[in-house]
Formats: structure tokens, sequence, C-alpha cells
């Protein structure tokens, strides 16, 4: 059962989501700050990571 990683940029803050199941990981979770705030996945799929 893995951990998710989420970043938040409406707050800059990351957050840590624990999935149970398949369908869970497949989603973005809200924030849990402020719901109407967007969360992307952190390290952006796609996105060169500095220094790699």
């Amino acid at each position: 059962m893995p951990i998710f990683e989420f970043y938040c940029p409406d707050n800059n803050r990351l957050y840590t989501f624990f999935a149970r199941n398949a369908e869970q990981a497949a989603r973005i979770p809200l924030c849990p700050d402020n719901p109407g705030f967007g969360m992307e996945r952190y390290p952006p799929i796609g996105k060169p990571v500095a220094g790699s």
C-alpha cells in the first residue's frame, strides 16, 4: 500500500496521502487545508527534477 505526495501550489505545502487501493492511488485528493485549492502530484510526472 503506497504513500503518495501531493503539492498544493496555492498554499505552497506538501501533503502525504496513504492509498489503500489502486482507485485511491489514481485519484488526486482535495487540499486538506482548503478543498477549493488545487493539488498536483509531487514530484510532477514528466517534468525533470533538479539535479537529475
